[in-house]
């Protein structure tokens, strides 16, 4: 790289974002309003969003006399759009088709530059689990000497659920096997205490396919509830 490349090179920048309308999309790229610069790295970094569904991107390229860029065997040209004043080049990228190199031309004396993509993918089960969550529903709510346990299948894959009792040290008190298609569990008998649970769903071949995260809770007497002795 000479001394033009490099020249212009630190004068280049970049945005990523979900949509091709860029003023009505989210910017994935955790910069905030301050641009990405090409330099050091030499490379362009596109981090998928959370959500892996999501396998389209838009690259808003600015710099020192960009012209245009070539892309995937297309060249994208140095525009003004409607939405802004300054002129910028727009390059969609789809994490279905990894294209690692685009080319930056420039204008006048510096020659085109190539420039590495670096795609890094969402970790899938960080977003699978979200889902099963959101699916699952977890609710809990109380009376005299009872918990009763609400929920939904987590997935396609659901067969059953198992709801695990703990009391206010955290030992293990019961595991209680719910019935196919019971979507509630009611508890019993419990003394006055704080307890925790945790709801836990299988798929037919009894693979855990879903534990939520610990339910508190706390049977308390009809005097304490009507003296709001917390």
């Amino acid at each position: 790289m000479d001394k033009y490349q490099i020249f212009a090179l630190i004068r280049t920048g970049y945005a990523i974002y979900d949509g091709e309308d860029i003023k009505n999309s989210r910017r994935i790229d955790q910069s905030g309003d301050a641009w990405n610069y090409i330099l050091p790295n030499g490379v362009i970094e596109i981090k998928q969003d959370i959500n892996y569904n999501v396998v389209k991107y838009y690259i808003k390229i600015d710099g020192l006399a960009v012209e245009s860029v070539r892309y995937c065997g297309k060249t994208y040209n140095r525009e003004a759009p409607i939405t802004s004043s300054k002129p910028y080049v727009l390059v969609p990228v789809d994490f279905s088709n990894k294209v690692t190199e685009l080319v930056l031309v420039y204008e006048q004396v510096i020659d085109p530059i190539e420039i590495e993509l670096k795609f890094i993918e969402s970790d899938k089960k960080i977003f699978d689990d979200m889902q099963k969550t959101e699916k699952a529903s977890v609710k809990v709510s109380t009376g005299d000497t009872l918990v009763n346990v609400y929920y939904q299948p987590c997935s396609d894959d659901y067969k059953r659920t198992e709801v695990i009792l703990y009391n206010s040290d955290n030992m293990l008190m019961a595991k209680y096997r719910v019935e196919e298609e019971m979507f509630f569990k009611a508890i019993t008998g419990l003394a006055y205490g704080k307890y925790s649970l945790l709801v836990c769903q299988y798929d037919a071949n009894e693979k855990l396919i879903f534990e939520s995260e610990k339910q508190y809770f706390e049977i308390k007497s009809q005097s304490q509830m009507n003296h709001g002795n917390f």
